[in-house]
């Protein structure tokens, strides 16, 4: 999957990319996402997320969502 969004401001292009797509649990999982930043064709900035490990529809505790929770983080 690509995708690509034009940035007025500074006259930029991000180009998104999303690879090695599966099926897990009955959901499609991007398991690799890049994003670069482009201005006047050439790369300025570039960030790739990689999922090694997912699980959905796991109990979690209420107060990982409170605010000192959150602040605090894991």
């Amino acid at each position: 999957m690509k995708g690509r969004i034009l940035v007025k401001k500074g006259k930029k292009i991000k180009l998104w990319s999303a690879k090695d797509i599966q099926k897990i649990d009955g959901i499609w999982v991007a398991k690799t996402q890049q994003m670069t930043t482009t201005k006047k064709k050439k790369r300025e900035h570039s960030s790739i997320f990689v999922i090694n490990s997912i699980k959905f529809n796991k109990e979690i505790s209420n107060k990982l969502f409170e605010s000192e929770a959150m602040q605090r983080g894991l």
